[in-house]
């Protein structure tokens, strides 16, 4: 089985695709600096197309830290 992982990079991205590799499957991680940037459509549709994975994963998030540094 073939696994495709969007924001591979993060935490839980990392941790599936542990768990994906140790059962044996395929992993491709895609984080938003590599050829698929998950915010261009175009570049995914061919990464999908050319990989044919069997499942698909979007852990990514664009997120910004809500903490505040006390002063």
């Amino acid at each position: 089985m073939k696994l495709v992982i969007f924001g591979g990079r993060g935490q839980d991205g990392r941790i599936l695709a542990e768990q994906a590799l140790a059962m044996g499957h395929q992993v491709l991680g895609v984080a938003r600096m590599d050829p698929a940037n998950p915010l261009q459509a175009e570049g995914v549709a061919a990464m999908l197309k050319r990989e044919s994975p069997d499942e698909i994963y979007y852990l990514a998030a664009h997120h910004r830290s809500s903490e505040v540094n006390p002063e």
